[in-house]
């Protein structure tokens, strides 16, 4: 069982995220970093976040960003092959391309800052 002392715990030997800061809002891209190795790597975007629903610990419906379908996923009990461009996962298997809790400019304006000629 996950526990509550700091940003992210340990539930069922993944971590899990359960402060504010780590919740991702609709609209973020993420990369899958687990799960099926052929989806791994593919770009997408956060539809809403579902939460605690069985089987998920902290689960959220997502949908790639170029249209292009996952190449195998579980619907069910049912294995689906490239037939689906929306699927629900886990929080641990997304990371997100922009720090969560951060605006946009201010990430971009930070990376330019720390590149910048000396």
């Amino acid at each position: 069982m996950a526990s509550n002392s700091g940003p992210a715990a340990r539930d069922n030997g993944h971590i899990t995220h359960n402060d504010a800061s780590s919740l991702l809002a609709p609209g973020t891209r993420c990369t899958i970093i687990a799960g099926c190795p052929e989806n791994i790597g593919m770009i997408v975007e956060v539809v809403y976040r579902i939460g605690r629903v069985p089987p998920y610990t902290d689960g959220y419906k997502i949908r790639t960003v170029t249209g292009r379908k996952f190449a195998q996923l579980w619907h069910g009990n049912d294995l689906r092959r490239g037939t689906m461009d929306m699927a629900h996962t886990e929080r641990w298997k997304l990371r997100p391309l922009v720090t969560p809790g951060l605006d946009e400019s201010v990430e971009t304006e930070r990376k330019v800052v720390d590149h910048a000629p000396a």
